[in-house]
């Protein structure tokens, strides 16, 4: 259960956003990528598809996602399917007043129980407009130049992300326990945006390396749509296991 929550941690990070003084970038890109940011705030939800792929140290990981969040973090729902060595997870999510609660036939849950309670902090993601605003005030960022995403046009902008300072200014967990590993300081992260016509953010990248590892992680959000209704409320208490309660017996 521990890997599956550590992935989990990492997909609310890398599909709501992450991202670092001075930008090189022109002056109208930097005024887009305002309007990104406080466009994206003033929405109430959005929908989104997340991948995730991996190949670090030889070791394959990939996971594809679909959910509808809330933009202040605090509710959402999702469905997932993550493959490795050869195993195959699905898994539907959801997170309701600060707790998440995962449902699938891997995670060895008691009899008659449906659903593994997790905490799952709603500080402890970024939403997109705090994406668009950490790549904005990355060192080095630049505008790629234009690409169509389904069917709209897009200005894509990339920069390098500062790990301290992600630390520093947003605290998610995932990016403070990174902070603690010896290698942290030589990790390189690239993030890309790309803000459509109507100045909201399309899609969301993140690549994740070191100079001493082979391959990379790659992580991508294309957000759908916003304002998209949801609906979620927490499972019955009676359906619920708690993390201590794994293993007590196989659900029927």
């Amino acid at each position: 259960m521990t890997r599956f929550s550590a992935l989990l941690a990492v997909l609310a990070l890398l599909a709501t956003g992450c991202g670092g003084d001075e930008a090189t970038g022109g002056g109208d890109g930097l005024a887009l990528l305002d309007t990104a940011a406080q466009k994206t705030g003033q929405t109430e939800s959005y929908k989104q598809e997340i991948t995730m792929d991996s190949d670090l140290e030889g070791q394959v990981i990939t996971m594809d996602a679909e959910g509808v969040f809330s933009a202040d973090q605090k509710t959402g729902e999702m469905s997932a399917t993550m493959k490795q060595g050869g195993e195959t997870l699905e898994f539907d999510a959801i997170m309701v007043d600060g707790m998440m609660y995962l449902k699938g036939d891997d995670f060895g849950l008691p009899a008659g129980k449906e659903w593994l309670k997790t905490p799952d902090p709603p500080t402890s993601t970024m939403a997109p407009s705090e994406f668009v605003e950490f790549l904005r005030d990355s060192d080095g960022i630049e505008e790629v130049g234009k690409e169509e995403i389904r069917g709209k046009e897009t200005t894509h902008f990339r920069g390098p992300i500062d790990l301290e300072k992600l630390a520093e200014e947003s605290g998610p967990e995932i990016v403070q326990e990174l902070r603690k590993s010896p290698e942290a300081k030589d990790m390189k992260f690239v993030a890309d945006v790309w803000v459509d016509e109507e100045g909201l953010p399309a899609r969301l990248n993140m690549e994740i390396s070191h100079p001493d590892a082979s391959g990379s992680l790659k992580m991508s959000s294309e957000l759908l749509e916003y304002d998209v209704p949801l609906d979620v409320e927490a499972p019955p208490t009676e359906d619920v296991a708690d993390p201590g309660e794994l293993g007590q017996g196989a659900s029927s």
